[in-house]
């Protein structure tokens, strides 16, 4: 007796094709998923040693970039990195949820555009609040309420430049105005 030929994927009943559906949209959740996790192991690392690699990376970077800096003595150099390395820090948050809004919003690219950037920025602001809660929880750290309102910033930022160069491409859909 001759066997059926073999189904296309995706064609004729009984296919998966909602099974692939569901499984491409968790996909997409992947790359958000992998950044929350890079998020919580920095932020799982102990104070000194958090801060000995931002102080270092800053150390390095002002080095390599600055003649003034590289004038100063030891202790002078110390007090620069000091007062920068707080502002170095706010900086970092507001990247790397600049980033993961970005990615979330990639999660949730079925909704549109407004419902998207709602449930991005309220995931981002929820995650920043856990991560902030983690943090009480590893030797001197502690879970602050401003880097919250600056993490949830770095993703405002992310929306905005997003919505930016939504009008930039539809002003340039439309043609030049007569």
């Amino acid at each position: 007796m001759p066997s059926a030929p073999p189904r296309k994927p995706g064609r004729g009943p009984g296919t998966d094709a909602p099974a692939a559906s569901r499984l491409r949209s968790l996909l997409l959740w992947l790359p958000a998923a992998a950044w929350y996790g890079v998020i919580f192991l920095f932020s799982h690392q102990p104070a000194t040693v958090s801060g000995g690699l931002s102080d270092g990376l800053l150390y390095g970077l002002l080095e390599a970039l600055s003649a003034v800096f590289r004038e100063q003595t030891e202790a002078g150099r110390l007090a620069i990195v000091s007062f920068l390395s707080f502002f170095e820090r706010k900086a970092a948050h507001m990247f790397l949820y600049f980033v993961l809004t970005g990615l979330l919003c990639l999660a949730l690219r079925r909704l549109p555009p407004r419902r998207r950037a709602w449930a991005a920025l309220g995931l981002c602001a929820a995650l920043a609040a856990l991560d902030e809660f983690h943090q009480t929880w590893i030797p001197g750290r502690s879970g602050q309420p401003r880097d919250v309102l600056i993490d949830v910033l770095g993703g405002a930022v992310f929306l905005l430049l997003a919505y930016l160069v939504r009008c930039v491409r539809i002003a340039r859909r439309a043609g030049p105005a007569s």
